[in-house]
């Protein structure tokens, strides 16, 4: 963890976020590593799929939840049980909470508002443009294709009353390097 910790003060940040895939999986070092940072005055955050919780989740000063919709070893239930005890530790340390996922097409804006209403607890719901290649086109190239996905999500939600409180962001990254891995 020092060693790592060395690297991001050449960065000359104050703020770091952990993510890739589920920084979560990472026992007593991932601990360790924030309590470093946290000694040295950073701030740090979290992005993880949240189907693991840890109990070092209460050092972080925001937690990032990103539900995937996919099949994995989980079933739904104790996902949702996962998710629900992180939101509840952060709500007990004052940790915002954001429940972000990415989506492609409508089907999976209907399983986000779905699943969403199982969670309890105080946390913000966001939006993202799902960026994978599919459907694109040559003439629309990668930009185009994720500016439609994105105003077809901000029309979807404007349309829904049930979504009122969700913000849609834009993947900038994607927009700037598309998908391009290591940048």
């Amino acid at each position: 963890p020092m060693e790592l910790f060395y690297e991001v003060e050449k960065l000359g940040v104050n703020h770091v976020t952990l993510t890739g895939g589920n920084p979560a999986l990472h026992g007593n070092n991932m601990k360790e590593f924030i309590l470093i940072l946290k000694e040295n005055g950073y701030k740090v955050s979290i992005e993880t799929q949240g189907s693991v919780y840890k109990d070092w989740f209460y050092l972080l000063d925001c937690i990032t939840i990103s539900p995937k919709f996919i099949k994995h070893h989980l079933t739904e239930e104790t996902y949702i049980d996962n998710i629900n005890s992180i939101i509840d530790i952060a709500n007990d340390y004052g940790i915002p909470v954001i429940i972000k996922t990415p989506i492609f097409d409508k089907d999976d804006l209907i399983k986000y508002k779905e699943f969403t209403s199982k969670l309890q607890g105080v946390f913000k719901r966001y939006l993202s443009v799902g960026n994978s290649w599919t459907n694109l086109t040559e003439e629309q190239g990668f930009t185009g294709l994720i500016l439609a996905r994105y105003k077809k999500i901000i029309e979807w939600t404007l349309e829904d009353p049930s979504l009122k409180d969700v913000s849609v962001l834009p993947q900038i990254h994607t927009l700037v390097w598309e998908n391009l891995q290591g940048v």
